[in-house]
């Protein structure tokens, strides 16, 4: 049977897999409302052996967390950690990790899969009384090749197991989040419940609010011939919300004479829908619906993986990208900012 997910037309092919045809094209990106405009804002050491990275209020509340997924020695080796990490003003200090074995292809995602249970707050009112009111907390999950994991107040706790070959979340919006895990006709939509994560009867949104989240970096997969862009670049990540909307591509270098593991100069590129498609949904823009408005600067190294979200907690999307250098032994971030304030009530994680 068909998945009805497969049809690469319906995510990967948004953009793919013919080129970019007008996209391509500068446009009219100088009098577009959504034209990415973004500034270096910070860069510093990632821990060593990272592979992929995520970003999300994994503990609730409004500030996010950075994870990074820290690989084995080498290709032989499946020992894979989590580890959490947050903005202390001047850099990313890391926290609590959590370790199991991944695979060749490894995912890594932070997704509202569901709605935990409200926090109790005490309060005093004018008379001296105390009452206990209970407000909702909006927690994530963070998703991972192996298993699906959740904040517990002390620790991440392992929920269940991890549907196999997540590829990406489907963000809904209000409603929760789904994965989708398999290529082609495989692929299929899961949702977890109280006891276990299973097959969801989700159909394809095909317009209304959310976007694509995808959770495999630039690493190779069955199936990852499909997210290439043209002969040099691949579709890595998206973002969407009232204000910034983003789709996010790796421009590679061309390889050097040590090969392509250690070639300088990959770039970031970011396609935003043109001015006679700004009022179309993430599911009904087509890639002739999308133009080139950023372009980063060539980076030292080759992009391992993106991933967007208020990473400072400043109230700003960062672009975060996470770089291996130096024959592949060093990992670096980059964070990228639209400049200024942000727009009231325009930023929504």
């Amino acid at each position: 049977m068909r998945s009805r997910f497969a049809a690469a037309a319906w995510i990967l092919a948004l953009l793919l897999p013919a080129g970019l045809s007008r996209a391509q094209v500068a446009g009219t990106h100088l009098f577009n409302p959504y034209s990415a405009q973004l500034q270096q804002v910070w860069s510093g050491a990632a821990p060593d052996r990272t592979r992929l990275i995520a970003i999300g209020p994994l503990k609730g509340g409004s500030d996010s967390e950075v994870a990074f997924l820290i690989g084995g020695k080498n290709a032989n080796d499946y020992q894979r950690s989590v580890v959490l990490s947050h903005w202390d003003g001047s850099k990313f200090s890391l926290d609590e990790s959590v370790s199991f074995l991944g695979a060749a292809s490894d995912t890594l995602l932070i997704a509202h899969l569901r709605t935990t249970p409200g926090s109790v707050t005490e309060l005093v009112d004018k008379k001296g009384k105390q009452k206990k009111i209970t407000t909702p907390a909006r927690s994530e999950q963070l998703i991972t090749t192996e298993g699906i994991y959740e904040w517990n107040g002390h620790a991440l706790l392992r929920l269940f197991a991890a549907p196999p070959q997540g590829r990406l979340a489907l963000v809904l919006g209000a409603a929760t989040d789904a994965i989708v895990c398999g290529d082609g006709d495989k692929a299929a939509p899961y949702e977890i419940g109280a006891t276990d994560c299973h097959l969801s009867n989700l159909n394809p949104p095909h317009d209304g609010s959310g976007y694509v989240e995808f959770g495999m970096g630039t690493e190779a997969f069955p199936g990852s011939a499909a997210m290439s862009v043209g002969e040099t670049s691949r579709f890595v990540q998206s973002y969407w919300s009232d204000q910034y909307r983003w789709y996010v591509c790796v421009k590679q270098a061309q390889p050097g004479p040590d090969g392509a593991e250690n070639t300088p100069g990959d770039q970031v590129v970011v396609m935003t829908p043109r001015l006679d498609a700004r009022t179309k949904s993430f599911w009904a823009c087509s890639r002739d619906d999308l133009e080139t408005t950023w372009t980063s600067v060539p980076l030292n190294g080759h992009v391992l993986d993106v991933a967007v979200g208020d990473a400072r907690n400043d109230g700003k999307p960062a672009l975060m990208v996470l770089t291996a250098e130096n024959h592949d032994l060093d990992r670096k971030l980059y964070l990228f900012e639209p400049p200024g304030p942000v727009a009231p009530g325009h930023y929504s994680p």
